[in-house]
This record gives C-alpha cells, sequence and structure tokens, in this order.
C-alpha cells in the first residue's frame, strides 16, 4: 500500500468517525461517557494533525507482516485520535503522554529485531493444536448452543462463571489458532477434501463462538475469507501478491459500510457485524479508564491483574479489572474489558506514563509474534488477523497468552524445511 493511498483511506475513515460519534455513538453510548459531541477546534484539528503525522510516518515493514499496520490505523487510531482531538476533558499533561507514546510506536522503541534458528518440529505445534481443540469440542458439548445476539453478555458471564480457568485458555487457543492453523494444514499438506474441510472447521468455530460469545472469535471467517477467496485454479492455493493487491479492495468494502453510517446512522450495527463495533468504542474505553484512574484516584494495577506480574506485584482490587472499573464509574455489573492502551497502560501507570509504557510493551509483544519473519510467514500473518482484533478488547499479556500470540511465535521457531504451511507451501502451483 502505498503512503498516498494509507493517507487517503486513514483521513477518510477519520471524517466519517467524526460523523459516527456525533450522530451515533454519542448517543446511543451515552451511559459510557459524559461527552455529548464533538466540536471542531483549530486545537484539535492541529493535535489532529501532528498525531496522524506520527502514526502515517511509521515505516512499514518490508514483508507481509506490514499489512498488520494499516489495519491499526484504521481501526484504532483512526477513532482515538479523532475523538481526542475534538473532545475538551482531557488534561494537556495527558495530550502530551499520547503524543510521546505514537513516538514510541513510530520509531518502535522496545521492539526486538530476533532471528534465531529454528529448532521446534512443527509435529509438536500440531498435535498441541490437536489437543486443544478436541477437548473444547468436548467441552463445548456440556453447553447449551446459543446463537442469541441479544443475550450475548448473558451468555458471556455464564460461560466465564462456569468454565475453569485452563479450559478457558483451551477453548481460547482453539478459535484463535487450532481451528485456523488445522484447516490451513489439513487442506495444504494432508490434502483433504477441501469443501468438507472448509464446512468441518467453520461449524467448529461457530459451536467455540456459540459457548462465550466472544465476538473476535468470528474474526476467524475473515481469516479462511482471505485464504479461499483469491483461490488459483481448483485448488486453495494463495497469491500473496494478488492478496495485497485486492486488500484494498476490502478496506473500500468498509468504506462504503461507513458511508451507509454516514448517511443512515440507524444501520451503524449492520456495519458493525464485519467492522466490530467494539473497535469503534475504544474512545468509549478512554472515557471509563481515564476517569477510573485520573477523576475517582482508584489504585494503578502496575500490571498485576496480568500473568506474571501477579505473582510480582500486589494487585489493588477485589475482582478482575473491568468489573471494578465498571463498577465504580457506571455503577454497573459488567465487564469493561479495554485495548492494551487503556488496560495496561493507564489503569497500570496512570494517565501520564501508562501510554508511553503500553506502547513500548506493544511493540515488544509485536516483536516477539514476528520473530524470524521468513519462515512460516504468510499463515503467521492470517493467523495474526484476529490476534490484532482481541488485543484491541483486551491486555496485550492476555491477548499474546490467550489469544494465540505465543502460538504464532512459536510457529515462527519451526525448523527449516517442515512440509506444511509456509510460504513456498502457500504459492506451490
Amino acid at each position: 500500500m502505498t503512503s498516498v493511498n494509507r493517507i487517503i483511506i486513514y483521513f477518510i475513515s477519520v471524517i466519517l468517525y467524526f460523523k459516527m460519534h456525533n450522530d451515533y455513538l454519542l448517543t446511543y453510548f451515552s451511559y459510557l461517557t459524559e461527552v455529548t459531541n464533538l466540536e471542531f477546534s483549530k486545537e484539535g484539528l492541529l493535535f489532529l494533525i501532528i498525531s496522524s503525522y506520527l502514526v502515517l510516518s511509521k515505516r512499514l515493514r518490508k514483508d507481509s507482516f506490514q499489512i498488520i499496520y494499516p489495519l491499526l490505523e484504521i481501526i484504532f487510531f483512526a477513532p482515538l485520535i479523532t475523538y481526542l482531538s475534538f473532545t475538551n476533558y482531557i488534561t494537556s499533561g495527558f495530550y502530551i503522554s499520547i503524543l510521546l507514546s505514537f513516538l514510541v510506536y513510530k520509531y518502535n522503541i522496545g521492539a526486538k529485531r530476533v532471528n534465531i534458528e529454528g529448532f521446534v518440529n512443527e509435529r509438536f505445534i500440531e498435535v498441541f493444536a490437536f489437543i486443544t481443540l478436541f477437548v473444547s469440542v468436548v467441552f463445548v458439548s456440556k453447553f447449551k448452543f446459543n446463537l442469541d445476539f441479544s443475550a450475548i453478555y448473558d451468555v458471556r458471564e455464564t460461560f466465564a462463571e462456569k468454565t475453569p480457568g485452563v479450559l478457558r485458555y483451551f477453548v481460547s487457543w482453539s478459535a484463535y489458532f487450532s481451528v485456523p492453523y488445522l484447516l490451513l494444514r489439513a487442506i495444504n499438506y494432508y490434502k483433504t477434501p477441501k469443501k468438507i474441510t472448509l464446512l468441518f472447521f467453520l461449524i467448529v468455530q461457530l459451536l467455540l463462538f456459540s459457548i462465550g460469545n466472544n465476538k473476535s472469535f468470528l474474526v476467524v471467517y475473515l481469516t479462511v475469507f482471505f485464504y479461499t477467496i483469491f483461490e488459483k485454479n481448483s485448488g486453495f492455493k494463495l497469491d500473496w501478491n494478488i492478496l495485497k493487491n485486492y486488500t484494498k479492495f476490502y478496506v473500500g468494502l468498509l468504506l462504503v459500510l461507513f458511508s451507509i453510517v454516514f448517511y443512515f446512522p440507524s444501520y451503524y450495527i449492520i456495519a458493525s457485524f464485519i467492522f466490530l463495533r467494539t473497535v469503534s468504542l475504544a474512545p468509549r474505553q478512554l472515557d471509563l479508564y481515564y476517569k477510573f484512574v485520573h477523576v475517582l484516584d482508584n489504585d494503578l494495577t502496575f500490571l498485576a491483574q496480568n500473568f506474571p506480574f501477579r505473582y510480582i506485584f500486589n494487585y489493588p482490587h477485589s475482582d478482575v479489572l473491568g468489573k471494578i472499573v465498571s463498577q465504580k464509574v457506571l455503577g454497573i455489573e459488567s465487564n469493561a474489558n479495554a485495548a492494551f492502551l487503556f488496560s495496561d497502560g493507564i489503569a497500570s501507570f496512570g494517565i501520564y506514563l501508562g501510554p508511553i509504557i503500553s506502547f513500548i510493551l506493544f511493540n515488544f509483544v509485536l516483536s516477539m509474534i514476528f520473530i524470524n519473519p521468513k519462515i512460516n510467514q504468510k499463515i503467521r500473518v492470517l493467523l495474526s488477523v484476529p490476534l490484532l482484533i482481541q488485543i484491541l478488547n483486551t491486555s496485550i499479556l492476555v491477548a499474546f497468552i490467550t489469544g494465540g500470540g505465543l502460538l504464532i511465535m512459536v510457529l515462527g521457531m519451526t525448523k527449516t524445511g517442515v512440509k506444511a504451511i509456509n510460504s513456498k507451501d502457500l504459492l506451490a502451483k
């Protein structure tokens, strides 16, 4: 994607987000914020220009992982920067901290360039994926199948209460890693019947979604879409160059959906099914965590809500962080999950240091996920799409462990010459 295309798509998104906030989001989610509308100002425009420059001037990677960053610009930075630029309740010190954190992002501060000789046998990864998926399917059979979107949060609460911690890990690993990984491996390596294999794994994914109603599980369908829509000849062989060229058309589809919202705000819920409403709620997350830390002066966690820091620091709250934030800020029983900037940043280190530290952590974790970028590169990029969505809705450390980030990293440490779904296989005729 050229720099001109990045800039055009980004600023079209900013305009549409501004419209969406004022026409829909600030009304529909008014219980989450005291902000009633965004007001255009010269100061806000200046912040928008500076912050957008820092984000858009980041030099993209020269490998296939570069696709991750334009996606971040559209679904995370654009709505957040739009909201920050044209609201007026935040202290100037926080704006400075945000700009410094964008500098951290731009220059990859905290990232590590790691290239090591592969030592993991990919067969072990395959066995692990089969075990987690088998255990998860057996466990899922004990729950009632539910696709009622009106009861999505009730179903999610029931799943959290009735599921032991280890099994929650298994379900999460299965949805974010095992299903798409085994699907692509089966099609490319074992040469199983394509349509039957595809149908089987997509049904399994739907079952996993039904018990916990985690919307990010559905992003795996997008991963499969990316892989299969550009099928060459009669086989599921991905031409990565075609995929990169046609990515702009998928982005164009998102902009069409935004345009529908621009003129018909009541149809936002339709667009959100593809775009994920949670992503557009990043500014709402900011309101909640900013008030929780800065206005209500609650204790900072210093990452003690996450493994392994819970064994190092004392966690100051009686329940999980998202629930505590909901109780103290909104006065309701809910779980206000939030992106790494808010949960790992603001809640852990405050509104001034938090953004900076969260982006250092973000750069470091991404560099670990992208270790040995030439090994299994294409499949790891595809698996990173659902991981990215989870990072935007929860702690990056949680996403790394439960969302498949650790497994994607291990997939990059496999021995060279292993058959199956490395980039050479994907591009083979």
